[in-house]
């Protein structure tokens, strides 16, 4: 008992267990975490010679934080809403900018060893020891406190009258006895270098031409003399010198420097930001920071990151590594996952030299294979390519450096320093030129062979800078073209490079100036290309030719006889339109190789294209189309590769005067036709073309080829006797005859033809549901064939098209007297105890006669369809699953629907149709509604259909031919089916939903619970007319007394399931009834049998309503509960019972 005890608490224990994980968020949490609870984290210092962290919180508190495992080891408070902490040997200095103090921590004895009143309010501080420095955040103020005379100055950089520093972040180097000041916030903001002895000014930023860094955030970072400020990496020696930029993105390089990284910390290999980590030689990303993490510590012993929202310290240990670059190659379309931003070819080698200022990268492309043969990082940033005398100059804009390096992937790369951040480069190998990104800018010039740079000042001009220029260089005249962009009054500017003269500039506009032009300018032997215009190379102010508007065109690239715009493309000599790009193709870039294929670079696909010629681009006309099988027998068709970004695919029928597109755009030169494709071009002439596809354009014109699709003839037709399957024993007797064929899918139906020579036997079965290719007839059906010669041909159906039919088989049925063992011909059912002779004198006779095949394929043509034997002779062929709604199911069901049909005394024809999927209906098909004949049946059967699929739908149409013809429609599901009489539509031809909606399950009921509803529109028809037929298979193992198994309605007002009656037999129950409930089937009580039968039998005499009917009411109480709600009571009830046993068998043995 004691065991059993700890056992059931241990089972209490885990499902409580359970609970508790199964209500939590989710959220999977690391191993070593601290949790702050309610104190917010404001700053912190990472002291290895203490191994453990020291952090400052809101609400006032200084924790030592042990690294493993996290925890606190030791607290002091230091006031409330302390702003900063700076370590200095063994020391801290806190800011308290509420209480004007700064508060010293010895970390030894983790006790406040100091208290500094200041006359401001320190918001950032640094110290030496000997000094504190602290900055104010209200009036970009700076101060100095003597640790020694407690004296307290304001710092002014020497030979100034006043220095402001807005919301400075500080930092001293001892050593160098240098402090250095970083603003932030500002649109120009700088980082000054000040003397610890003296105030003097030693060294500040020049970045933007002195302007300053755009709005850094409060970031500042100090390691081992370099400085990480404003997502830049810079020498701390230097401050001029800017070794590169870590920036999230690169989607518009003229804003980059508002997307550029805030960066908390770095260690030896990563920077990290608050949402990125960077490889931190290569400026590349390698991973993210996980979410609202604002503070990160980390060096060679971990690396440690608080999650500001909730509050919590982890210690991270992911490794990181760089995004590989991914190139596809499809169509003689290079696919990257970075964009081209600049590049170069060399003729001689056909190898093009591009660069990726997303990667920092110099690709190689080899133009034969259209693959990146090789990559080497380059340097910050790159955004210009010139190749001079076998030598490649990079300007890396996101550094103050221009890359030198020989074109080949293992040569070295030199690096010469700028005093600005290079944007575009020229040179001639002596003297390099080069222009920074922003608005009113200088043109640099550097002497190569010195490294000496200066400013480009013309000598007879007042113009000493330009606006947002790209500049190009003429080497064998020492001419510099330099074009300005983006004002609405642009100027080109030719400069001579010997005296630093201006030759001449533009007056376009009476002296206004070009609108707007895009950033590039071109030249040639005669002319110059700038603001889309052709300019007279001697002249500029003689306009020659205007391509295209200034500001909505820009200039990429001269090649050959070609002038490439980012849209178009013109002829040289003629100035004429010779192609325009398509929607979705804007390239930045083009070239023309020595064999005159064409590359053109569009920068948002990242993707280079490569044509063989001008004239291939203009063309595009897919070519060589051919038909294929393939490997499982598809219908395929494939054509040559053709550059571009996929092909669009079309199809028209021989009766159709459109092509019509048959798939999305695909990449591949082969095409596999879908089964539902195929199947709709059966018996069609059908003729396909294939189109190239470029941006958002296809092709003009396309080559086609045709194929004839005819509808396949039924193959391996076979004829036998079988068992009649156990479901339909009783039904239609114990023996079927069968027709038999290979399945395929593909076809909406079949039509089995037989007859007999002598005419008296000529009947035509059309099928429109093909689930198994096969036909049964009943031993009535083949009981009137005796001693005759049957002929049988069968063809497929499909889109109404029908195929050839199959060769003739004939059969021969012996007549009574022929065959002894007639009467047993095919059963297998013999007794275990029977003689093995008895087996083989029955073996012989197991066909019931000989087959004869002949060759006719078509059959004769006389034999055509008699309506009325068709219809004597259909009740007796079984199709596939018979539904129990058939007229051999019981004649009491006979008799009720043929109340419906004129009084006809044949027997129906049955049209079985097929059901498709259409959203989240099933629709039937057209072709089934123009088989229907006056009286007959069309019936639905959707067992193979998405059995959660419950809503048959069908078109106003098909009511209105059902109403014409006194139609009924049967829905056949797996365990009911119904029969609706046309008429009751009398009146109301709309669309119309036939809704057969199972329920969950009713214990009490022998059946399952369906909701039968029709609606249209939003009316649902809940009366008839004329009565419905309901029948449903029932549970036989269940049933007591057949008399007593009865349909039922669930009456919602009074809550109780009320009688309707109905007929059993061989498992299904079938009733009428004149309205739509929810229905199902119970057995009733046999003290409630008489009364109810009688009932039943006064409903079945008189075929009233069932309103009247069902005045006999049986009640079933109906309280419904999910099973998971039922079993978790019983396991609840079940744990406390065992409860209150344990607890009073353990009181009596201790007491």
């Amino acid at each position: 008992m004691k065991n059993f005890s700890r056992l059931f608490f241990a089972l209490v224990f885990m499902i409580l267990i359970y609970f508790s994980i199964t209500t939590n968020d989710g959220q999977a949490m690391s191993n070593n975490q601290l949790s702050l609870d309610e104190e917010k984290l404001v700053d912190w210092v990472k002291v290895d010679s203490h191994d453990a962290i020291f952090g400052i919180t809101s609400n006032g508190n200084l924790h030592k934080i042990d690294y493993r495992p996290l925890e606190i080891s030791n607290t002091i408070s230091i006031g409330e809403n302390p702003s900063d902490i700076y370590l200095f040997e063994d020391t801290l200095y806190i800011a308290l900018p509420e209480l004007s103090m700064i508060k010293v921590v010895n970390l030894s004895s983790m006790e406040v060893v100091n208290t500094i009143d200041t006359s401001d309010k320190p918001y950032r501080v640094a110290a030496n020891g000997e000094e504190i420095y602290y900055a104010v955040n209200s009036n970009y103020s700076l101060y100095n406190y003597n640790i020694a005379t407690e004296e307290e100055t304001k710092v002014v950089i020497q030979n100034e009258n006043y220095s402001y520093f807005s919301r400075a972040e500080l930092f001293i180097d001892n050593l160098e006895k240098t402090l250095y000041v970083a603003e932030t916030g500002l649109s120009g903001s700088d980082i000054y270098a000040i003397s610890t002895e003296d105030y003097s000014l030693k060294d500040v930023t020049t970045f933007d031409d002195g302007y300053g860094f755009p709005y850094p955030k409060r970031y500042f970072v100090e390691e081992n003399e370099e400085l990480f400020y404003a997502g830049h990496k810079m020498n701390k020696n230097n401050l001029e010198e800017i070794f590169g930029v870590y920036a999230e993105e690169y989607n518009d390089i003229s804003n980059e420097y508002s997307k550029v990284a805030n960066i908390v910390t770095v260690d030896s290999d990563f920077v990290y930001s608050t949402d990125t980590v960077y490889d931190k030689d290569t400026f590349r990303k390698v991973g993210t920071v996980p979410n609202y993490v604002t503070h990160i510590l980390s060096d060679e012993k971990g690396r440690f990151m608080y999650n500001a929202n909730e509050s919590i310290i982890f210690e991270n240990d992911e490794t990181y590594s760089e995004e590989l670059t991914n190139q596809t190659l499809t169509n003689n379309k290079l696919q990257l996952n970075q964009q081209i931003d600049d590049w170069v070819l060399e003729k001689d080698s056909n190898q093009i030299y591009a660069i990726s200022a997303r990667k920092n990268e110099l690709l190689f492309i080899d133009t034969n294979t259209m693959e990146i043969s090789d990559r080497k990082f380059i340097g910050s940033f790159p955004t210009d390519i010139d190749l001079v005398n076998g030598k490649l100059y990079i300007s890396l804009f996101g550094s103050t450096k221009v890359a030198i390096t020989e074109p080949n992937s293992d040569s070295p790369v030199e690096y010469i320093t700028t005093k600005q951040n290079p944007y575009e480069v020229e040179t001639d190998g002596k003297n390099l030129y080069y222009t920074v990104l922003d608005q009113w800018l200088d043109i640099y010039h550097i002497d190569l062979l010195t490294s000496m740079e200066r400013v480009l000042e013309p000598d007879e001009t007042t113009n000493y800078n330009y606006y947002e220029t790209s500049i190009k260089l003429d080497k064998n005249n020492d001419i510099l073209y330099i074009g300005e962009s983006g004002l609405s009054g642009s100027d080109l500017y030719v400069l001579n490079t010997v005296d630093g003269s201006h030759v001449s500039q533009t007056d376009y506009n009476d002296g206004y100036g070009f609108s707007y032009p895009g950033r590039s300018v071109f030249f040639d032997e005669t002319d110059v290309y700038y603001a889309g215009h052709r300019l007279q190379k001697t002249n500029v102010t003689n306009e020659k030719v205007e391509l295209f508007e200034s500001n909505k065109d820009e200039f990429v690239s001269l090649e050959d006889n070609y002038i490439f715009s980012s849209k178009k493309i013109f002829d040289k000599e003629t100035n004429e339109l010779v192609y325009e790009f398509p929607n979705g193709i804007e390239i930045n870039k083009a070239i023309i190789d020595s064999d005159g294929s064409v590359f053109l670079s569009v920068s948002d696909n990242k993707a280079v294209y490569k044509f063989d010629s001008i004239e291939q681009l203009q063309e595009q006309v897919v070519g060589n189309l051919q038909i294929h099988e393939g490997e499982n027998n598809e219908f395929q068709f494939s054509w040559d590769e053709l550059t571009g970004d996929g092909y669009k695919l079309y199809a028209r029928h021989s009766d159709q005067e459109e092509f019509q597109a048959i798939s999305e755009p695909i990449i591949d030169q082969r095409f596999t036709a879908t089964e539902e494709l195929v199947k709709s071009w059966f018996g069609n002439d059908v003729t396909f073309g294939v189109k190239s596809l470029f941006g958002e354009n296809e092709s003009s014109t396309m080559d086609t080829i045709s194929n004839t699709f005819n509808v396949p003839i039924p193959k391996n037709i076979g004829l036998d006797f079988e068992d009649a399957p156990s479901e339909y024993e009783g039904m239609y007797g114990d023996t079927f005859f069968v027709i038999r064929w290979d399945l395929h899918k593909l076809m909406d139906g079949f039509n089995v033809y037989v007859y007999s020579d002598d005419e008296e036997i000529n009947t035509e079965y059309k099928i429109r549901e093909m689930p198994n290719q096969e036909l049964f007839f009943t031993e009535e059906m083949y009981g009137a064939w005796e001693g005759k010669t049957v002929n049988f041909e069968i063809s497929h159906v499909v889109n109404g098209n029908e195929s050839d039919r199959t060769e003739t088989f004939s059969y021969t049925f012996e007549a009574e007297s022929d065959s002894v063992e007639k009467e047993e011909p095919t059963r297998n059912n013999t007794n275990e105890g029977d003689s093995k002779e008895k087996e083989e004198s029955t073996s012989d006779d197991t066909n019931k006669g000989e087959l004869e095949e002949t060759t006719n394929s078509n059959g004769d043509e006389s034999k055509e369809v008699e309506d009325e034997k068709e219809k004597e002779e259909e009740g007796n062929v079984v199709h596939n699953e018979p539904s129990n709604q058939t007229e051999e199911n019981s004649d009491e069901v006979d008799n009720d629907v043929q109340s419906n049909d004129s009084g006809s005394d044949t027997k129906r024809k049955v049209v079985n149709a097929k059901a498709t999927v259409q959203g989240d209906v099933l629709i039937v098909s057209d072709n089934y509604f123009d088989d229907l004949e006056d009286g007959s049946e069309l019936e639905i059967n959707v067992n193979e259909n998405n059995n959660d699929l419950n809503q048959i739908l069908l078109t106003e149409e098909q009511i209105r031919k059902m109403r014409e013809n006194r139609n009924l429609v049967s829905i056949i599901k797996k365990t009911t089916s119904v029969t609706i009489p046309a008429s009751i539509f009398e009146g109301k031809e709309f669309d119309t939903k036939i809704i057969v909606n199972k329920l969950e399950s009713n214990d009490e009921a022998i059946s399952d619970v369906f909701d039968f509803t029709i609606s249209q529109g939003d009316i649902n028809i809940s009366e008839f007319s004329d009565p419905v037929t309901l029948s449903f298979k029932v549970n036989t193992s269940r049933i007591e007394n057949p008399e007593n198994v009865k349909i039922y309605y669930y009456n919602e007002d009074e809550e109780i399931w009320e009688l309707v009656g109905g007929t059993y037999e061989n498992g299904v129950v079938t009733a009428q009834t004149s309205h739509f409930s929810v229905y199902s089937v119970f057995e009733k009580r046999d003290e409630e049998s008489s009364e109810e039968v009688a009932g039943e039998e006064t409903q079945n005499s008189s075929n009233e309503s069932v309103e009247e009917a069902s005045a006999e009411k049986e009640v079933f109480n109906q309280k419904e509960y999910s099973p998971s709600s039922i079993i978790w009571v019983i396991v609840i009830g079940i744990l406390i019972t065992t409860g209150i046993i344990v607890f009073i068998i353990r009181k009596r043995r201790f007491s």
